[in-house]
């Protein structure tokens, strides 16, 4: 049937909109569902991402997608210097 759904994702957090994402890319048909209402709305951490460079040094063997490395100016909301963990 044509308006099937080949894939469900239940999850919209990062790694749930990644995978809807990435599934959706290649043409297969995708739903994504989350018990929000409204995805993304508050924004609870966007996390900590290093310069591509020191993403390269950090993982050397990997092969990074591009989202990685060239991420947009228009998405970056804070810069930082430094930073101190505590585990």
């Amino acid at each position: 049937m044509k308006d099937e759904i080949a894939v469900a994702v239940v999850g919209a957090g990062p790694a749930g909109s990644s995978a809807a994402e990435a599934a959706a890319a290649e043409g297969v048909r995708t739903v994504l569902i989350d018990k929000k209402k409204e995805i993304g709305s508050p924004v609870q951490c966007g996390g900590f991402l290093p310069e591509a460079e020191e993403l390269q040094s950090l993982l050397p063997a990997a092969r990074l997608p591009g989202t990685l490395i060239d991420i947009p100016e228009r998405i970056i909301l804070h810069r930082t210097r430094w930073q101190r963990m505590y585990s």
